[in-house]
């Protein structure tokens, strides 16, 4: 499914992995050419962690790494 996302949403897809149970998690966005601000993502996950005490900012940290990694282009040829 990862493949057929990324030609859906033209590569604008994220992609983690959920080291448990060998699953992924996967954000697609319409927008051509999304970039997240991460400075941003990264500041609010800290304001949501002091709301609800869950760790956000470690999800977000994945979330950019997984971007930077390509993470979503390797799974998706990986799985063709």
């Amino acid at each position: 499914m990862i493949g057929e996302a990324l030609a859906a949403f033209d590569d604008q897809v994220i992609v983690i992995s959920v080291p448990e149970d060998g699953n992924h998690i996967l954000f697609a966005f319409k927008e051509r050419h999304f970039e997240p601000r991460w400075r941003w993502v990264h500041n609010f996950a800290k304001e949501l962690r002091s709301r609800h005490g869950l760790d956000f900012p470690a999800f977000a940290h994945q979330l950019e790494r997984s971007t930077r990694l390509g993470l979503a282009r390797r799974e998706g040829r990986r799985r063709r």
